[in-house]
């Protein structure tokens, strides 16, 4: 792996995806458990790719990336979208 300096484009956006790669979030939305898995975060193109399990099926789907005040969130449902912040995942 080629390592960048911290400094650089490269650098920050390689920090950031190593800092949040395969973190974990679960939700659960009163009938069953979702599992969000990050793929990949990437930062000039505000996209989260993530995996999502659910019901025993798995998918991958690209996400826009949003900011207001608490953070850096993206918006998973269809009806009423509901705000996952990339800062929950553990």
């Amino acid at each position: 792996m080629k390592r960048f300096n911290d400094k650089t484009p490269q650098g920050l956006e390689q920090k950031i995806f190593n800092k949040y790669y395969l973190r974990e979030y679960e939700m659960h939305d009163g009938e069953k458990f979702t599992t969000f898995t990050i793929y990949d975060l990437n930062v000039y193109n505000k996209q989260i790719t993530v995996a999502i399990s659910s019901l025993g099926r798995l998918s991958t789907i690209t996400f826009d990336l949003h900011k207001d005040r608490l953070g850096v969130y993206f918006e998973f449902g269809y009806y009423v979208p509901r705000r996952i912040y990339v800062a929950d995942f553990a």
